[in-house]
């Protein structure tokens, strides 16, 4: 078997620093495309790690939610030197590119440098402001992880909808990753135990206002959903996707059938 390439060795050692911490492994899941990916089988490429507190604090929570952020990276930077070695690495570490305060979030790097030599770096990001819903143990490549489960995958994804509209901002793989948690993963999941985890994710976001089967039919958000599709099948050509209209008649009859709150 080939080895891994030194991108996804770095990766590796970087679950591996998280979730063979004591205080870190049951504190943060792994969510987010690499989920899909890694977990559920999704054959959209995705890179970055992202973790997510299990436990949400609030948006917003100040300087406890920037303390408890310093502590994190501060020991997957401590834990980073053994976990690369054991991936073939000869250096790792994480360097800290940017804070949000009101988002409770961490942007940074896992820089790396491989045995052959390669220097290179990845995406992590830590966010502890978004429950996580029925997380699940599993594995990827061997290195045991606390991750997302599909249903909240999907949930994400539903909020992540409503918000991109709100903000303004296209994002190209949500459309994507939430047609492939309804219709293209090998588990079967039910729109009545996706519903409490969409509820959840949305009382912790007022104002984005209430999760309602018509606020998913708002010409905002359609447009913002296909602008997103287009993107993606532009970057990604080889990736089968149906088009767009498909796919959003299966998000709606998916939406309809949570049974979500009247507006």
């Amino acid at each position: 078997m080939p080895l891994p390439s030194p991108h996804h060795r770095a990766r590796l050692a970087a679950l591996s620093a998280v979730f063979g911490d004591d205080e870190l492994r049951d504190a943060f899941a792994l969510d987010g495309g690499l989920v899909l990916q890694r977990v559920f089988g999704s054959p959209r490429d995705s890179d970055d790690v992202d973790l997510n507190h299990v436990e949400p604090y609030p948006h917003g929570a100040g300087p406890d939610a920037r303390a408890r952020l310093l502590r994190t990276i501060g020991r997957i930077r401590a834990r980073l030197p053994l976990t690369g070695r054991a991936f073939g690495l000869l250096d790792a570490t994480v360097e800290v590119e940017r804070w949000s305060d009101r988002l409770a979030t961490v942007y940074a790097w896992v820089v790396y440098r491989s045995e052959e030599d390669v220097r290179g770096r990845l995406e992590l990001q830590a966010t502890l402001c978004e429950p996580i819903c029925r997380p699940v143990r599993a594995r990827i490549d061997g290195v045991e992880v606390l991750a997302q489960s599909l249903e909240d995958v999907v949930a994400a994804k539903l909020k992540t909808l409503l918000q991109q509209a709100d903000r303004g901002k296209v994002r190209h793989a949500d459309v994507y990753d939430l047609w492939f948690g309804i219709e293209g993963a090998s588990l079967v999941i039910r729109p009545e135990d996706v519903r409490p985890c969409l509820l959840d994710k949305m009382a912790l976001w007022p104002e984005l206002g209430p999760a309602t089967a018509e606020r998913f039919r708002q010409r905002s958000v359609v447009t913002f959903a296909e602008q997103g599709h287009r993107k993606l099948r532009a970057e990604q050509p080889d990736l089968e996707i149906p088009p767009f209209d498909a796919v959003w008649r299966r998000v709606l009859a998916f939406v309809d059938a949570m049974d979500l709150p009247a507006a």
